[in-house]
C-alpha cells in the first residue's frame, strides 16, 4: 500500500534532480565560454575569474537554502506534510 506522503517525497526529489542537472550544464558551458577571448565571442575572463563566478553560485546557494527553509517550515509548519 503506498502512503499518502509519498507525492511529498517525491516531488522535492524530481526538483532536485532537475536543479543539478541545469546547475551541471550551466557549469559545464559557462568556463570554455568565460575563457575564450573576446575576439572569438568569449569573455576573456582569466581562469580566476571564473573561479570567483563558481564561488559566487555556490554561496548564494549555501546562504539561501538554509534562510528560505527556515522561512517555510515556520510559515507553511505541517501543512506542507498533508
Amino acid at each position: 500500500m503506498i502512503s499518502p506522503q509519498v507525492p511529498t517525497i517525491i516531488l522535492p526529489c524530481l526538483d532536485t534532480l532537475v536543479c543539478s542537472v541545469g546547475f551541471g550544464f550551466v557549469q559545464a558551458m559557462l568556463a570554455p565560454h568565460a575563457t575564450r577571448p573576446e575576439a572569438e565571442g568569449g569573455a576573456g575572463m582569466s581562469e580566476e575569474d571564473v573561479g570567483f563566478i563558481f564561488l559566487a553560485m555556490g554561496s548564494t546557494y549555501v546562504v539561501f537554502v538554509p534562510v528560505v527553509s527556515r522561512f517555510v517550515s515556520i510559515k507553511c509548519g505541517k501543512k506542507l506534510l498533508c
